[in-house]
């Protein structure tokens, strides 16, 4: 059994004192935790420790088939926390601000991940589907804006980062509105480039998948535009004007839902004028 485990110096004092030394103490689910998600492969909870608030995330033992795959077809197998942990110090090197790690630690036994968690700080803000309805028209114009600006610098970087509607959380302040990127499973460390057409194929896919959970990426057209003009003032790589990169952008969504076969769902969900903008 091999063990790989990490506590920040910054708060040391602090899991020593609320008696989180060991790798396996935080393993351990206390009564005072607050459970947030559960499911198969793990569970999040919510931490208070003195008055200090953090979100620990549990993952359960990998499945033996769920490796076998990974390493067919990929002819490697890197686990979920450590993943995450990778891609947060990978970002962090390229100068985009995400989560911080606190702590972590994961075994091992026969090379497969036995236990493994992630310990966060809380990030401030709130989700998008729930900021969104209750925005003033502004402020979800510089949501757009900032995402756009958040996608585009990624991109333009060619870091493999898929940013999906769920790993925003959207932070209001006195003159504008902050995005600030959490949950880093998705993605690698690879030099990803960023032509046209993949650009377009990962925006249409993650529009498509946010709306098809009722979250609706873009709802109005300036708000969509506002997006691309922000996302191609970041991405300096693509050379087109917003007008022309929205009008693609919709073409491929479009396309991308009716490989699904799906096209009259999403289209239900979509604004009217956005609807209009897909017949042109």
């Amino acid at each position: 059994m091999s063990t790989t485990f990490f506590i920040s110096p910054q708060y040391k004092d602090l899991f020593k004192e609320n008696d989180l030394v060991e790798f396996e103490d935080f393993l351990k689910i206390r009564k005072d935790y607050t459970e947030i998600i559960s499911h198969k492969e793990g569970s999040v909870h919510f931490l208070n420790l003195n008055g200090n608030q953090f979100f620990l995330k549990i993952k359960k033992p990998e499945r033996f088939r769920k490796v076998y795959r990974s390493i067919i077809r990929n002819f490697s197998y890197i686990a979920p926390v450590e993943k995450e942990v990778k891609n947060i110090k990978h970002l962090e090197k390229e100068g985009i601000k995400s989560v911080e790690i606190s702590a972590w630690g994961q075994d091992k036994k026969f090379g497969i991940v036995k236990n493994s968690f992630i310990l966060t700080p809380k990030v401030n803000g709130e989700e998008v589907y729930k900021f969104y309805p209750k925005a003033k028209y502004t402020d979800r114009i510089h949501l757009y804006k900032e995402l756009g600006k958040l996608i585009g610098n990624l991109h333009n970087k060619n870091i493999d980062s898929l940013v999906r509607i769920q790993d925003i959380l959207c932070e209001k302040t006195e003159s504008a509105v902050k995005v600030n990127l959490i949950d880093r499973e998705e993605g690698s460390t690879k030099h990803l480039v960023y032509t046209l057409e993949k650009a377009l194929a990962e925006l249409a896919e993650t529009s498509y998948k946010s709306i098809k959970m009722h979250l609706k990426v873009f709802i109005t057209h300036r708000e969509a535009m506002c997006f691309c003009k922000s996302y191609l003032t970041s991405n300096k790589k693509i050379k087109l004007k917003p007008q022309q990169f929205y009008r693609m952008l919709i073409a491929e969504f479009l396309n991308y839902s009716k490989k699904r076969k799906s096209s009259d769902l999403v289209l239900a969900l979509l604004p009217k004028n956005l609807k209009a903008l897909s017949k042109v």
